[in-house]
């Protein structure tokens, strides 16, 4: 995968589970990456991951990085770099 579809699926921890929603709408993927505010990668979140949320009665206003992270970044890497190249 470049570095551009890379980029695409990045998102800061205190980006809203609507953002979050609209960006894996936008990207036709089912998972982003957490960063937090230096860049350092702190987890995953999938579309499954929030509609579970909204579900258990978090609202889409809640940050994603507060109730969504449920991979560790060591284990969310592998992924980042096996992602399927689009050109």
């Amino acid at each position: 995968m470049d570095k551009i579809k890379r980029r695409t699926l990045l998102i800061h921890s205190d980006t809203t589970m609507e953002e979050s929603m609209q960006k894996l709408n936008d990207t036709a993927e089912q998972i982003l990456f957490v960063t937090d505010g230096n860049d350092k990668l702190l987890g995953t979140v999938t579309d499954g991951d929030i509609r579970r949320d909204s579900i258990n009665g978090f609202k889409f206003s809640y940050e994603i990085g507060k109730i969504t992270l449920r991979e560790k970044s060591e284990q969310v890497l592998p992924k980042l770099f096996s992602l399927r190249v689009i050109r």
